[in-house]
């Protein structure tokens, strides 16, 4: 997914998130949702529950999830 804003009921995976030219991408999930990607680019914006992440760099594979106390845990 390229740009816009992904609202998922349960957890998500996306090949890509965002693009090579900074297209602005939201992808938010419920609380006890996980985001999975492959490769995210910058401007991305990633929301579980009420914790964000904003992605200043290009990343390979991403794993997003609360861990038991409501913080956000990203593993690159």
């Amino acid at each position: 997914m390229q740009g816009g804003k992904i609202v998922a009921n349960g957890d998500v995976f996306i090949n890509e998130m965002g693009s090579p030219g900074g297209s602005g991408l939201e992808v938010q999930v419920p609380q006890s949702g996980r985001i999975r990607a492959n490769k995210v680019y910058a401007n991305v914006l990633i929301k579980i529950g009420e914790q964000r992440y904003k992605f200043d760099d290009d990343h390979g594979g991403i794993s997003a999830y609360l861990d038991k106390d409501g913080q956000l845990r990203l593993h690159k």
